[in-house]
């Protein structure tokens, strides 16, 4: 038989136990309550920043709908737009429009005449492939208007002269051919470089303008965390980008 003086001594033990046992269950519920309030925060923050963003997004889309509205007399509405940024942190910096779908696109760019006199100019958004296809296509259209009184244009990723469509591989490898034969190449079309006549710095056909000056922008720049708002670029803008999604 246990002495009363050992049922003491285990009893102390148990009650010890148990209050160590009760101790670090608080100290864990106090250590995740504070991880919890400390996420709470973050999160809260997160929220809050995600919010701006979301205002400042809206601003932003209002104000596009405006100014296509104002410039190009198209309808566009919020639920048109996917997104639209700065693309840079300057006053004059291009702005990215996400469409989407294409046909608001086209609609657009129908009416492209509309800002002759306005300083603001609208490319497509491609990528560095199709732009160096298209800069390449654009070369050999300078020639075929220098060299040929047909109607020469550029649709998608051909070179339409007259009734004849060529890609760009086929104008070159023609170019190859005629070279390799002693055949001297077309000449090019006289005037500096970079300039044109009348509106030639845009070559336009069926509601599709490009672009002529070269770009070296990448084809998904990151949203600045610094860019102006759309707002304050106003008159300042130079080139609008459209991207479409469908």
């Amino acid at each position: 038989m246990t002495s009363d003086a050992d049922q003491d001594i285990t009893l102390r033990k148990i009650y010890e136990e148990i209050i160590s046992s009760k101790q670090e269950v608080k100290n864990t519920i106090a250590a995740s309550e504070a991880r919890l309030l400390l996420e709470i925060q973050e999160l809260k923050i997160r929220v809050d920043a995600l919010e701006e963003e979301n205002s400042e997004l809206k601003r932003n889309i209002d104000y596009v709908c405006e100014e296509l509205k104002r410039l190009l007399d198209v309808e566009v509405a919020e639920s048109d737009v996917s997104d639209c940024f700065p693309l840079g942190n300057g006053q004059n910096c291009p702005v990215k429009i996400e469409l989407l779908t294409n046909i608001k696109k086209r609609q657009i760019f129908s009416n492209l005449k509309k800002l002759k006199g306005t300083g603001i100019a609208v490319s497509h958004d491609l990528t560095r492939r199709q732009r160096e296809e298209l800069h390449g296509l654009k070369k050999h259209l300078l020639r075929a208007r220098a060299n040929s009184s047909k109607k020469s244009f550029i649709r998608g990723n051909k070179l339409f002269v007259g009734k004849k469509e060529y890609t760009l591989g086929e104008l070159e490898r023609d170019i190859e051919d005629h070279q390799s034969n002693g055949a001297p190449p077309a000449p090019q079309p006289k005037g500096k470089k970079g300039q044109h006549d009348n509106d030639e710095n845009f070559r336009r056909d069926n509601g599709t303008q490009y672009d002529v000056r070269k770009n070296t922008r990448s084809q998904n720049p990151s949203k600045p965390t610094t860019a102006p708002k759309l707002e304050d670029c106003k008159r300042d803008m130079k080139l609008i980008w459209f991207q479409s999604w469908g």
